[in-house]
């Protein structure tokens, strides 16, 4: 079963707000660094899916449709992702939905690279929740993107044009 993105951002929020702390009215640096992680794996288990239904489609029924369906969504590159939700060029294609949503996606990533890998990086319990909301309004835009923009966009994404 895939992550869930609503999930994910269910769970930032939980912890943004000291849900795993002995007291609820105290959040601890790790679960603010856990809800930015868990804020930017909503926005990439969302392409994981999106990537997923394009290439395999639904896998109802068959274990090679399913086998299908859990290689495509273990086949998007953070790195590759990123590069191109950062190429602006190429990202004018896309519309506003699409463009906002790769822009967040970059930032988000940086984010999260920041709480997992950054000691010296601390977050506000006030920059965490307009992170989660960040992410949350990025789902949104890319949840009302037209459906032929987003497998444009999943296909950009993973692509690598062989040079002429």
């Amino acid at each position: 079963m895939a992550l869930e993105p609503d999930a994910l951002i269910g769970v930032a929020r939980t912890l943004a707000a000291g849900g795993n702390a002995g007291s609820p009215s105290v959040t601890t640096d790790t679960e603010l660094r856990r809800a930015v992680s868990c804020a930017y794996y909503a926005i990439f288990h969302t392409l994981c899916r999106a990537y997923a239904d394009v290439m395999a489609g639904p896998h109802l029924g068959s274990q090679l449709g399913r086998d299908a369906w859990n290689m495509a969504y273990r086949s998007i590159d953070h790195g590759l992702a990123r590069s191109k939700c950062s190429d602006g060029g190429n990202m004018r294609r896309f519309g506003p939905n699409i463009q906002d949503f790769a822009g967040r996606f970059v930032e988000l990533q940086q984010r999260r690279h920041e709480a997992d890998y950054d000691p010296g990086t601390t977050f506000t319990q006030s920059q965490v929740n307009r992170i989660i909301d960040d992410a949350e309004g990025a789902l949104m835009g890319f949840d009302n993107a037209p459906p032929d923009e987003i497998r444009l966009f999943i296909t950009y994404l993973t692509s690598r044009p062989r040079r002429p």
